[in-house]
């Protein structure tokens, strides 16, 4: 699909998937909004991405768990530069911490920023989207979580909402005309670390490695390397 003098908005353009996302879509000459809770951050990463002075970009401070602050970014979008084309939800909340320390009161704001944030986030932007056919809401659910951590039925119970919640969504984006797609990681195990709960083999797996010389073939494109190839089909979901 060509992007070019599309409008693009990008929640999470601050996060390494969430920037290579927007560059994608600057690339293909998109106009893209770079949203994040701290606006001094959401310009740096404007002026890194273009630099220069340009009106192709619009750092803009949002936090999704505001209401209000999305329907005015949304409504300040639309008036600089009418319905968006593509809507992108990259934003992504981590909690890291030993389970004698895990606060039981953080586990009801680690749902809420995965559930209730990406429900007003998904209703709010529908009102603006292209709904001509070529609008498009991306969501990328959380990577899943490796090893053990206080916070992990948490953080997959979210993941399981975010689902449903994207479903639901869909739906009522088919009504309106807009596409709505969930990504998901794929979770990446190289070596097992839980032997001592679950008595399983400590063999690390042996990760696929090309052979020397040889070239990842992604589409009609060739690569140096799996990761280099990963990279371009992950992209691929955005065009």
């Amino acid at each position: 699909m060509d992007h070019a003098r599309q409008n693009c908005f990008i929640v999470g353009a601050a996060s390494k998937v969430g920037r290579a996302i927007a560059q994608h879509y600057i690339i293909q000459g998109a106009n893209v909004v770079i949203a994040d809770p701290l606006l001094a951050r959401a310009q740096k990463i404007a002026a890194e991405l273009l630099p220069g002075l340009s009106d192709r970009l619009l750092p803009v401070q949002l936090d999704i768990a505001d209401k209000e602050s999305l329907q005015a970014v949304f409504k300040m979008v639309a008036g600089n530069w009418g319905k968006i084309n593509v809507f992108v939800l990259a934003s992504e909340t981590e909690v890291a911490c030993e389970l004698g320390d895990a606060p039981f009161d953080a586990w009801k704001p680690y749902l809420s920023r995965y559930l209730k944030t990406a429900r007003f986030a998904l209703k709010t932007c529908l009102p603006y989207m292209d709904t001509s056919g070529g609008g498009r809401v991306v969501v990328l659910e959380p990577p899943h979580v490796q090893g053990y951590s206080s916070f992990k039925p948490a953080y997959n119970l979210a993941k399981l909402g975010l689902a449903r919640t994207v479903s639901v969504i869909a739906r009522e984006g088919k009504n309106s005309g807009v596409a709505v797609t969930l990504v998901r990681p794929r979770p990446n195990f190289l070596t097992v670390r839980w032997q001592q709960v679950l008595s399983v083999s400590e063999k690390p797996a042996r990760p696929v490695v090309p052979n020397a010389g040889t070239n990842i073939v992604a589409g009609d494109r060739r690569f140096a390397s799996e990761g280099q190839a990963e990279i371009e089909r992950f992209l691929r979901l955005f065009r």
